[in-house]
């Protein structure tokens, strides 16, 4: 195994505790650390690694524990209270299969990455290196970026929710000049690339292939640059089972993705899967896009229903009306909606099928396709508003007056000019 040596003196100085209960792994771990050129690791074999991890927990920046034990509610209860004081940084779990469910347990109590046995090195390798970065950053007073994440999610299929994750991305990126990413985590049906026009041989597939070792280098591999200046994860043109999208997975992309991006929209499938808490549970704001028909209105009960079965907490909502029109039979749904989330920002986007369609099929945003519409007009405070809640950009404008108040305004001042 050959390691490439850190230049760097504060990484030099990082230590690395481990409790294994696997001899060829204390072995791997005395090399790594000799190759890297940091201090010399502290390394227990146990048949009791939760036990023998009490006492490491102030000993090293990064702690590594690996049991072959059957791995129960209690064992992973055990492991939540010893750590969810800890930094987020310090403790990588390898371990034998584990159920969703506890996975985000243990991400939640402030593990840092959890591994499966038998481990490969370039998974734990990969995750070492992840983990003493984070560190160093600390130490080194660097500070970590943290970009703001927007989710978009649709209450049923054909309700506009790529439409409206492009426009906010463009809007987005027009507040304070701000550094853009838009992803396509919809694996199964998403046309994310398609409504932009834009291709590329890499997609959401290979990050999540990639997410043990990805890095900010490979992170821009797999972006494409939209006119626009937006940066675009697409999906595959293929269908993926969902069951690609693995909860660590996704986590570390958001992560990532956060690090090197002031926003980031990230748009999901209609369905909803566990392994989706990850990306859910990061987000500063999750929009829900829905039209107003009878068929959006119980999505959008089923989407809050499925968030709750995740235990996400404390969503920032923000409600999208789409394709709205004035006619009091949308009035009525659109109520109704809005009574599902009294306290969510909530926004209408007027109905433009021919304007929405000239758009996407010319790879465009609204704005950029007719600046003066009113499809745009709606896109462009919808950001400013979504931009003041997450705290990006500029405050929002005012909404312009009606063309019968502007007519009144008018005719007031004509009757203060007269003498």
């Amino acid at each position: 195994m050959t390691v490439m040596q850190s230049q760097d003196p504060v990484l030099k100085c990082a230590k690395i505790a481990a409790v294994v209960s696997d001899g060829r792994l204390a072995e791997w771990l005395q090399t790594y650390c000799d190759d890297e050129a940091l201090l010399k690791p502290t390394v227990q074999i146990s048949d009791a690694p939760v036990d023998a991890l009490a006492t490491m927990m102030t000993v090293a920046e990064t702690i590594v524990l690996q049991s072959d034990a059957e791995v129960t509610d209690v064992f992973i209860g055990d492991l939540c209270r010893l750590v969810q004081d800890v930094d987020k940084s310090r403790v990588i779990l390898v371990l034998n299969t584990l159920e969703q469910n506890q996975i985000r347990q243990l991400f939640k109590a402030g593990v840092a990455d959890v591994l499966s046995n038998p481990i490969a090195d370039d998974e734990l390798r990969a995750a070492l290196a992840a983990s003493l970065s984070q560190r160093v950053a600390a130490r080194a007073g660097a500070g970590t970026k943290t970009g703001k994440l927007i989710s978009v999610v649709k209450s049923a299929g054909g309700v506009g929710a790529t439409q409206t994750a492009v426009n906010l991305a463009r809007e987005l990126r027009d507040l304070s000049d701000l550094k853009v990413a838009l992803v396509d985590f919809d694996v199964q049906f998403g046309t994310l690339g398609l409504h932009l026009d834009v291709e590329n041989r890499l997609n959401t597939n290979d990050a999540i292939r990639a997410a043990g070792r990805l890095d900010s280098a490979l992170l821009k591999s797999l972006m494409v640059r939209h006119a626009s200046g937006i940066d675009v994860l697409v999906a595959a043109d293929t269908i993926t089972p969902l069951e690609v999208m693995e909860e660590v997975a996704l986590g570390k992309i958001c992560e990532q993705l956060q690090a090197d991006y002031d926003v980031i929209i990230a748009e999901y499938p209609a369905a909803m899967t566990a392994s989706m808490h990850a990306g859910f549970s990061r987000s500063d704001a999750i929009v829900l896009v829905t039209d107003c028909s009878v068929r959006g209105a119980f999505g959008v009960g089923r989407l809050l229903k499925g968030f709750d079965d995740l235990e996400v907490d404390d969503p920032a909502y923000v409600l999208v009306l789409n394709k709205s029109r004035s006619d009091p039979e949308q009035e009525t749904r659109k109520n109704r909606i809005r009574t599902m989330l009294p306290n969510a920002l909530a926004a209408e986007v007027r109905l433009d099928r021919k304007l929405s369609e000239r758009a996407a099929d010319r790879g465009k945003c609204a704005r950029d396709e007719h600046d003066g519409s009113d499809l745009a007009k709606d896109y462009a405070l919808l950001a400013r508003k979504l931009g003041k809640m997450v705290g990006v950009g500029a405050p929002p404008a005012t909404e312009p007056p009606s063309s019968r108040e502007t007519s009144l305004i008018g005719r007031l001042k004509s009757i203060g000019g007269r003498k």
